[in-house]
């Protein structure tokens, strides 16, 4: 059964227009949470149309339901753990011999392959997901390397289902029969490609494969419905024809909406027990797994997205790293005899050589010098960045503990116990780089303990690592209404601020008539009659300089009086003006207090209007000699004004 094929290819076909590339430092904090494999905030950004605001209340809501979502719910989230098995196994031991310079296998090795595979299920037991991992499937031999077998190119070639190579559908053959066989999640054995038993492990998507390394992906049939957006990608990462001899294969696919991605590597081989040489190919090996990390892509033909390796939830690395013991100077025997005589001297002796292996010293707390900046010649590596190290870990291993099991490397072909030829190491690892993943088993199979008579096929164990994934669903229908129900009640609240606003700004505008109409052009009619009965007394004076004295006095009061009122009414009009539109671009929501709306309402006319009112008084009594008083001292006060130049524009 195959299902949705991708790549690693970065625009669509026909156009030069790039596609968006996924991201989990979009801005936004989601918890983990995704859509379809996309993180929940990038979803609502490019599928809901939901403004930023918008979209942090629909994640709010999720996330806060989702902390309480028990593992059955009937709302938005739903609660899910994914079994994840993992096996990785390099079966080069196996090329010996095999027909084709070393492609395809052997029926003689085929039930004892087929032994171990049955053990190493039993030792992972009940899976929804078990992913196996194979390298050297195919001799790493030039002829072959020169061949360039690939599931890329073999799939341009081969339309149908069944145009793999030989060797890659007898290993899929093999994989399906060991694991049919072993214990089944509820059910029989079943031992076909496309078997119609539901309970029974079947192949999603297809082998991804590239010279000597294959991945494959089972799982129950019941299961595939849950499962979607099948990609693969390859890396080739040999130094020279770029065959694949050394390199990784990996897929991703969507579980109840986690993003899982499995990577299978064989990075560089130790070329020479030199300890100049070895520090330049551990120096290789880290920098390939960097590149695992950072060059390896995928695009999704589902939703048209480019998703590198850390754009996953679950991610997960198998293979034959190559990893090797650093060799200790104050030993006097041959390494090789050292290392395995600890290991056979008592039960668990392999954890006195935890201290000395490469991976463990470069995952530690305190890496190795071999992380720091270093231009490696001839290779054109440079290795300067200590965090993509820091994103894997290793089931079971922190600080001064390594991996739980005897190293898995070099055995001796048939064997029983280790070869001569190199000094044990656990070549073979499983890391893993989630916040959801939780390590339940990890550990080796020995193939001596499984086979009889006690024997070896490989010159590698397989490995193997039981995870458990928490899974969160999203149901998209339950989350549209969400989005839907949130957007109603953001328009809503924007019509009430809106009605708000044009109230308040209404009422803004009638306080500020009223003002004007109160305050500001009450003293016209006073300024007028105050003028019209002092011009009266005025023309009732005898002596004609005085006369014109007093109207010329008379006429620059009127006028001093007008530029007061002016005055006020332009300062009081701007106050009244930036009032409201502050009003306005806060929403309307803030009301002055009670001071400052006096202060908008009332213009500073008091003063003003208590001095005619004097006059007035003075002039309704008839009293001429208070009268020319207050003439007298307003005409002082405006030659005063004169001389000094300050004419103020404050009442008194």
């Amino acid at each position: 059964l195959i299902f949705g094929m991708g790549c690693c290819a970065g625009t669509t076909a026909g156009s030069r227009k790039r596609l968006p590339e996924v991201s989990w430092h979009c801005g936004l904090s989601c918890h983990g949470l995704e859509v379809e494999g996309i993180p929940l905030d990038r979803y609502l950004d490019h599928f809901t149309g939901l403004n930023l605001h918008e979209q942090h209340e629909v994640i709010g809501r999720v996330v806060q339901e989702a902390e309480q979502t028990p593992s059955s719910s009937a709302g938005v989230c739903s609660r899910k753990v994914a079994r994840v098995g993992l096996l990785s196994w390099n079966v080069g031991g196996i090329s010996d011999h095999r027909k084709d310079q070393g492609a395809g296998l052997e029926e003689a090795a085929q039930a004892a392959v087929a032994d171990v595979l049955h053990a190493a299920v039993a030792k992972i037991g009940a899976a929804d997901i078990i992913v196996v991992g194979l390298q050297e499937i195919i001799s790493l031999t030039p002829s072959n390397a020169m061949k360039g077998t690939s599931s890329f190119n073999e799939s341009r070639k081969n339309q149908s289902f069944y145009g793999w190579p030989e060797t890659v559908a007898q290993w899929v053959e093999v994989l399906l029969g060991g694991l049919n066989s072993g214990p089944m999640p509820s059910g029989p054995a079943g031992k076909s490609f496309c078997s119609m038993d539901h309970r029974s492990y079947v192949l999603y998507g297809q082998p991804v494969y590239l010279f000597g390394l294959l991945l494959c992906v089972f799982c129950p049939a019941y299961l595939l419905k849950h499962i979607r957006d099948f990609g693969m990608a390859e890396k080739p990462m040999d130094s020279r024809i770029k065959s694949g001899a050394k390199g990784a294969v990996a897929c991703r696919f969507v579980l109840w909406d986690r993003s899982f991605c499995f990577l299978n590597c064989h990075l560089a081989a130790t070329t020479s027990n030199s300890a100049r040489i070895s520090a330049r190919d551990l120096r290789q090996r880290l920098r390939q797994l960097e590149q695992c990390w950072t060059e390896i892509k995928f695009k999704s033909h589902v939703n048209q997205m480019v998703y590198p390796v850390s754009a996953h939830r679950a991610i997960f690395l198998l293979g034959d790293t190559n990893m090797r013991l650093v060799h200790k100077s104050d030993i006097n025997e041959d390494f090789g005899s050292y290392a395995t005589k600890t290991i056979s001297a008592k039960e668990n002796g392999y954890r006195q050589l935890w201290s000395l292996d490469q991976l463990c010293q470069e995952l530690g707390p305190e890496p190795q010098p071999s992380l720091r900046e270093q231009k490696i010649k001839g290779l054109g590596l440079n290795v300067t960045d200590e965090q993509f190290l820091s994103q894997w870990q290793e089931p079971f291993v922190s600080g001064r503990q390594g991996p739980p099991f005897p190293p898995t490397f070099k055995l001796a072909v048939p064997g029983p116990g280790y070869s001569k030829k190199r000094v044990p190491a656990w070549t073979d690892r499983v890391l893993y780089s989630s916040d959801h993943a939780e390590p339940l088993k990890y550990g080796s199979l020995q193939q001596s303990q499984v086979l009889s008579p006690p024997h070896n096929v490989s010159d590698h164990d397989p490995v193997y690592a039981f995870f458990d994934v928490e899974c969160m669903g999203i149901d998209p229908r339950r989350l549209g209404l969400l989005a839907r129900q949130v957007r109603g009640e953001s328009r809503e609240t924007r019509r009430l601020s809106s009605r708000l606003t044009t109230s308040g700004r209404m009422q803004s505008q009638v306080l500020q008539a009223q003002a004007l109409e109160e305050d500001a052009l009450a003293p016209q009619t006073e300024i007028d009659d105050a003028s019209r009965k002092l011009f009266e007394q005025v023309t009732t004076l005898q002596d004609s300089s005085e006369t014109a004295l007093a109207c010329l006095m008379l006429q620059e009061c009127q006028q001093e009086c007008w530029k007061l009122l002016c005055s006020q009414l332009e300062q009081k009009l701007g106050c009244s003006i930036r009032h409201i539109q502050t009003s306005h671009s806060t929403g309307g929501h803030e009301m002055a207090d009670e001071e400052a709306e006096e202060v908008v309402r009332k213009l500073d006319s008091e003063a003003l209007q208590e001095g005619l009112r004097e006059v007035l008084q003075s002039m309704q009594r008839g009293d001429d000699w208070q009268c020319n008083r207050v003439l007298s001292g307003a005409a002082q006060t405006l030659l005063e004004r004169r001389s000094h130049g300050l004419l103020r524009k404050k009442s008194s």
